[in-house]
């Protein structure tokens, strides 16, 4: 989309100032695009380049791989709460 608008910004700018010349009926005067003006059109070929790519052909997930299992560990398991109840006697 970016590309696009990039692109297109390049061909309104372009047409615009001729179409500003010929209004103001300036006829010693030249206006030309520099280096700037033509990044916009490569940027934009680029952007929709790209675009297209990313559409055609998308990044495949990788496979995942299996969670390791965790080491058996040397520590006894925790000790249980005791039930609820009145206390035992004692």
């Amino acid at each position: 989309m970016c590309g696009a608008l990039s692109a297109a910004a390049w061909f309104v700018l372009r047409y615009a100032i001729d179409y500003g010349v010929a209004e103001l009926d300036v006829k010693r005067t030249t206006v030309e695009l520099l280096g700037g003006a033509q990044l916009l059109l490569f940027a934009g070929a680029g952007g929709i380049a790209l675009g297209l790519l990313g559409v055609i052909r998308p990044e495949t997930p990788r496979a995942r791989r299996p969670l390791a299992s965790a080491p058996p560990s040397s520590f006894p398991p925790p000790p249980v709460p005791p039930p609820p109840g009145p206390a035992p006697a004692g």
